[in-house]
């Protein structure tokens, strides 16, 4: 995943990312200035 998201940033196009989690933060603290991040949990039903 991180080769593609290489590649689509070197192409220049907007990039938006849902996710959550360490991989989420992971890509927040590399790419974070590069597209807009979103993080999101699934609501948790009792």
């Amino acid at each position: 995943m991180w080769r593609i998201l290489e590649r689509l940033l070197l192409c220049n196009v907007r990039l938006t990312m849902l996710g959550d989690g360490d991989a989420f933060w992971k890509i927040s603290d590399q790419y974070g200035r590069d597209l807009t991040l979103i993080n999101y949990t699934l609501p948790f039903d009792s």
